[in-house]
């Protein structure tokens, strides 16, 4: 069985640049360098000008959502109180209709700098990312807009639980890292909060993520059962314990 002991981060790990919405670079600097010379379709389909209002109500739902402390209780706010208009993912492209981008999650990627590739890129590590960068004191993420960063990554967080361990994971709490992979496309699959494994249904964990399908099949923030041994399978359950910047 696998503790959650506290380790050192390698070195290399120690030189990765985080950025915060805390540091000295304004959000709105920020914005600016991710969406300036971008082509639109690497962020969504119709991304708001800088001076659209929506990026102020989007950054300051995201000021509401760093008052927790917990990279957990961070993305909480996501699911408990984000204002519906912002809750859904970025929108299909419609020609007959075009769509805004969502800005909370074109932020998530231009505060932690992880680079999408296509107005499909799965946003469920930036997602991650930015609670963990976002925690106080700040956590150092993978800035990665990959799931399997998570995994992938030499020296990320401790392992307490393996796919080859037995279930329920008794040494996993909640907050810890879930990292699922696709089987049949190993080099992508998801990652989210561990939250519990699922009471009264065997081979199950709640998750706390985004990027996940609400009851109306659209990609939002929740938390959600999974069944750890299906396509997408659990592989990892990983602590942050050990990884506190600074």
């Amino acid at each position: 069985m696998r503790t959650r002991r506290t380790f050192l981060v390698q070195s290399a790990l120690a030189l990765v640049t985080t950025v915060s919405a805390r540091a000295n670079d304004s959000w709105e600097a920020l914005l600016k360098d991710a969406i300036g010379d971008a082509n639109p379709i690497t962020l969504g389909r119709i991304i708001p000008p800088a001076s659209s209002p929506l990026w102020k109500e989007a950054h300051d739902q995201l000021d509401e959502a760093r008052k927790g402390l917990r990279p957990y209780d961070i993305a909480r706010y996501f699911v408990t109180s984000l204002p519906p208009k912002f809750q859904i993912a970025w929108p299909e492209p419609n020609p007959a209709r075009p769509t805004l981008a969502n800005p909370v999650i074109v932020l998530f990627f231009a505060s932690t700098r992880t680079q999408p590739a296509g107005d499909k890129t799965p946003w469920c590590s930036a997602f991650v990312n930015w609670c963990l960068q976002n925690a106080s004191p700040a956590i150092l993420g993978t800035n990665s807009a990959a799931s399997q960063s998570f995994v992938k990554n030499v020296g990320w967080g401790t392992e307490v639980w393996n796919k080859r361990d037995r279930w329920p994971p008794t040494a996993a709490r909640r907050g810890d890292i879930a990292v699922f992979t696709n089987r049949s496309d190993p080099a992508h699959g998801h990652v989210a909060f561990f939250d519990r494994a699922t009471p009264r249904q065997p081979h199950h964990v709640d998750v706390l993520g985004g990027n996940q399908f609400n009851r109306d099949g659209l990609h939002t923030f929740n938390v959600k059962s999974l069944n750890i041994e299906n396509e997408l399978e659990l592989v990892s359950i990983r602590t942050t314990i050990g990884l506190r910047d600074g």
